[in-house]
C-alpha cells in the first residue's frame, strides 16, 4: 500500500520538475546580457560625443561704476559664474586673506561687450582671481585722477595669458558707456597696467 502511494506521488512530482527544468532551459538570458552591453556601449559613445562637441565661449568685457569701486577696501577675491545666456561673469568679495566671506558679494560686475578674440575653451581653467589691496588702491587713484566713470575688466585670451589656460582680465578705465548694445566707433580707454591674478598659479598676496 505504501509503495503504491509513493509511486502515485512521485510521478506528478517528476513531471513538475521536468517542466520547470525545460522552462529554465528555454529562458535564454543571452539577449539580456547583450542588451546590457549594448546600453553601456551606447552610453560611453554618447559621453565621448558630448566631450568632443564642447563649443568655445566668447568672453565678455565686464564693468562696474568707478563710484562703486571707490567704496571697495582691502584685497578683492573674484569668483566666476554663468548667467542664463551662458556668459561667464564675476563677482568680487573683500577679504583680508583669512575670511570669513559674506554671502553677498562686495562687487558685482556687469556684462559688457563680447570679446571677438578672447574665448573660454576646453582645457582652460576657471578659478578664483585676486586683486591685491595695492592694486585696488592704484585703480581707485587712477580713476580719481582721470575722472573715469567706469572700470572695465577686459578679458585676455587664455592662450596668450601670463599663465596659459587661465581666464584673466586687464583693468581699464573709460568714460564711454560700456553697455553691450551701445555702439561707440572709437572708445577711449585708459590702461592701468593692472590685471587680475589667478591663484593658483599666481601668488596669493
Amino acid at each position: 500500500m505504501f509503495q503504491q502511494t509513493s509511486a502515485r506521488f512521485f510521478k506528478p512530482f517528476f513531471v513538475i520538475v521536468v517542466i520547470i527544468f525545460a522552462s529554465c532551459n528555454g529562458n535564454n538570458s543571452a539577449p539580456s546580457t547583450s542588451d546590457t552591453l549594448s546600453t553601456t556601449s551606447t552610453s560611453k559613445s554618447e559621453i565621448a560625443t558630448k566631450a568632443q562637441t564642447f563649443l568655445p565661449i566668447n568672453l565678455d568685457t565686464l564693468w562696474v561704476e568707478a563710484s562703486t569701486f571707490a567704496a571697495v577696501h582691502q584685497k578683492l577675491a573674484f569668483r566666476f559664474y554663468f548667467d542664463t545666456s551662458g556668459s561667464i561673469l564675476m563677482n568680487g568679495w573683500n577679504t583680508n586673506g583669512n575670511g570669513p566671506y559674506s554671502p553677498t558679494a562686495t562687487l558685482m560686475l556687469h556684462k559688457g561687450k563680447v570679446s571677438l578674440t578672447a574665448q573660454y575653451q576646453a582645457g582652460n581653467y576657471l578659478g578664483n582671481l585676486l586683486l591685491s589691496s595695492t592694486d585696488v588702491n592704484a585703480i581707485q587713484k587712477k580713476a580719481r585722477d582721470s575722472s573715469a566713470q567706469y572700470i572695465l575688466f577686459a578679458p585676455i585670451n587664455p592662450s596668450a595669458a601670463q599663465f596659459p589656460g587661465q581666464v584673466t582680465y586687464n583693468i581699464i578705465l573709460t568714460n564711454d558707456d560700456p553697455h553691450p548694445l551701445v555702439k561707440i566707433p572709437q572708445p577711449a580707454f585708459i590702461p592701468t597696467g593692472i590685471s587680475t591674478n589667478p591663484s593658483p598659479p599666481g601668488t596669493a598676496n
